[in-house]
């Protein structure tokens, strides 16, 4: 429609940024939606272990063996769900972190006339980019993927995303605690403090 109104294939700025917000605020939905499937998944549909009988005749021991069988398997299942699910939540959260061109929230062409909309975005961005990286961690620690609880610290401290910006001092010291944390849960795994394998 652009192209047929004015004969150009360059959109203007404003049509250009408010389809990046467009795209930015599907990522961050998408994200939303993933960590609430997740978070159900996680604390919702795990399988309860079958109790053992106190004092069990034969009979009530065989059932109870195969109870456990069964709730075996329903937790191997649960478990590959749990992590696909998790998978898929962090691949969906990194979207909105690591998003493309400049990142998440930030228009491509500035307009000066609008120096209130470039306050607005900031602001959206102080609120949101943290709190998703305390999402992030608190999914891969309680799934025990702690060299990746490990990597968001790359990726805050990278200077092609600049994330560390958007911080306020007492959260960037709740992300370090929660490293140190993920670091000494790496440490008890008999591996270096930032995850990897000692030989």
């Amino acid at each position: 429609n652009w192209h047929l109104q004015t004969g150009t294939d360059e959109l203007s700025a404003d049509d250009e940024n408010a389809i990046r917000e467009y795209l930015c605020t599907k990522a961050y939905l998408d994200a939303m939606d993933g960590f609430n499937e997740w978070f159900n998944k996680f604390h919702h549909t795990k399988p309860a272990e079958p109790s053992a009988p106190h004092a069990a005749s034969f009979t009530e021991k065989v059932a109870f063996e195969h109870r456990l069988k069964q709730y075996d398997q329903e937790l191997e299942r649960w478990q590959r769900g749990l992590l696909a699910q998790t998978e898929n939540t962090t691949k969906l959260i990194y979207n909105v972190l690591l998003f493309a061109n400049g990142g998440w929230m930030v228009d491509q062409r500035e307009d000066d006339s609008d120096s209130g909309r470039k306050q607005q975005l900031e602001s959206l961005r102080q609120l949101t980019i943290p709190r998703l990286c305390f999402l992030l961690h608190d999914i891969l620690h309680k799934t025990e993927q702690y060299g990746a609880c490990l990597q968001i610290a790359d990726h805050v401290a990278s200077e092609q995303f600049t994330l560390y910006k958007v911080f306020r001092q007492d959260e960037l010291q709740h992300l370090l605690h929660l490293l140190r944390e993920s670091s000494v849960a790496v440490l008890n795994q008999n591996k270096d403090p930032l995850g990897y394998e000692i030989e």
